[in-house]
């Protein structure tokens, strides 16, 4: 992407204040009105009154059954709990997982906004004018899982936001004063919200050690791992805390209904049978007629739809490794993605339900450093007319269409897994 002013537009603090508010209105504003299980905010709670786990009413969606009756464990990494304890002695009780998630979300698209100013300054992809700056940070808060996470807000989406808003710092730091240590920290807490990000930080590790370097210089690389390290400590105690086993993480004997109970039984959670089943709906499911055919016409499976769809500024990332892939800050990229998706396509969810993919936000910073440099070799009109494309996108997805208009189809052909001939049930507190 070139630009004929050839100057690169450098954000003040009133574009990010800007940027805040614009998305705080519409995140907070135009969020359906559905209260998921705010399993995180229970978690906080019970560990300020001396409690490893929660007292449930009703069904214990996603949680995983304790020794006394009517208590449960709950299943995620803690950071996101941990993170909620002093905000809601802050906030009150009513700020819980709902505003955290929303707020991560703001964070992170800031945070992003800052790494897009430092890869200028270190002449990474295009120069940037002051509208394709705000057209690349609205694009990711507006264009991509982010805002999907922000609408719906649940705590699995709250821990995506975490996770997004940590591993952005990180390259952030990684292309400013590049700090190891502090890069590791980044990504270590990252990987308290949503372990997989451990694949995406490969990246980091790969270019760590991309030239001969001395001793001295060996030695601050090496603090770039103590960072991970301690969260596979941490993670590791927790388990052992909750279950006498520090590899143990309770989520085979999570409670589950429907089509994820259904496949959990059959397969457990992690096969490679699932495979064909996550590539389809992360990378390839189109649109759909409406359910009762009414405006918009146009909907779309809450299992999935095609990232390159929902995203089409992602199209930037093919032509990134088309013109660049011999750079090396280019296969890094994409070696952390694949490392990532390793364990998400063998992964028993989808992701259900969302608008997309929802677990693109594990190595979204990645896809988006691809797709910046992608847009170096572009033009300019093009790029602008995929980063408009998928704000519009998304605004058709999350505001447009109902959940009851969306199209919920099974494609037997291409993903159904052979249960005994019986078809999974879909459930939306997957």
């Amino acid at each position: 992407m070139t630009d004929a002013a050839g100057q690169s537009f450098q954000p003040q603090r009133g574009d990010y204040v800007a940027i805040a508010l614009i998305l705080a209105v519409v995140y907070f504003g135009l969020g359906p009105a559905i209260a998921f299980p705010d399993r995180f905010a229970w978690l906080a709670d019970a560990w300020v009154q001396g409690e490893w786990t929660v007292a449930v009413q009703g069904f214990p969606d996603e949680l995983i059954p304790a020794r006394e009756d009517g208590r449960y464990f709950v299943a995620y990494p803690p950071l996101p709990a941990v993170m909620l304890v002093p905000l809601r002695a802050a906030f009150g009780a009513s700020f819980g997982s709902r505003a955290a998630c929303r707020c991560f979300c703001i964070l992170a698209v800031l945070i992003f906004g800052g790494v897009l100013a430092r890869l200028v300054q270190r002449n990474i992809g295009p120069t940037l004018s002051k509208l394709d700056w705000y057209l690349w940070v609205f694009a990711l808060g507006l264009g991509t899982a982010v805002w999907d996470s922000a609408t719906w807000a649940g705590d699995w989406h709250y821990a995506h936001a975490v996770a997004v808003s940590f591993f952005l710092a990180a390259l952030q730091e990684y292309f400013g004063l590049r700090r190891w240590w502090s890069i590791g920290v980044f990504i270590g807490l990252a990987m308290m919200a949503r372990p997989t990000v451990a694949f995406t930080g490969a990246f980091f590790l790969l270019a760590a050690f991309e030239m001969p370097i001395s001793k001295q210089l060996l030695r601050s690389r090496v603090l770039l791992i103590v960072g991970p390290l301690l969260a596979v400590a941490l993670l590791a105690a927790y388990n052992a805390l909750r279950f006498g086993d520090p590899l143990d993480f309770g989520y085979d004997r999570m409670t589950l209904r429907g089509e994820g109970l259904a496949l959990m039984n059959a397969y457990g959670q992690f096969n490679p049978i699932y495979v064909p089943r996550n590539l389809y709906w992360f990378f390839f499911a189109p649109p759909a007629p409406t359910s009762d055919g009414a405006f918009p016409y146009l909907s779309y499976d809450p299992h999935g739809l095609s990232v390159l769809i929902a995203s089409p500024m992602f199209l930037l990332v093919a032509v990134s490794l088309w013109r660049q892939g011999r750079q090396r800050i280019v296969w890094s990229s994409l070696v952390g993605i694949a490392l990532c998706l390793m364990p998400l396509l063998m992964y028993f969810n989808t992701g259900f339900a969302q608008f997309g993919h929802r677990f693109s936000m594990d190595y979204l910073p990645l896809l988006l450093l691809l797709a910046f440099m992608g847009a170096s070799v572009t033009r300019l009109s093009f790029t602008r007319g995929l980063l408009i494309a998928s704000i519009l996108i998304h605004a058709w997805g999350l505001l447009l269409v109902s959940p009851s208009q969306q199209t919920r189809a099974w494609h037997p052909s291409v993903i159904e897994i052979n249960m005994n001939n019986q078809t999974p049930t879909p459930t939306p507190d997957m």
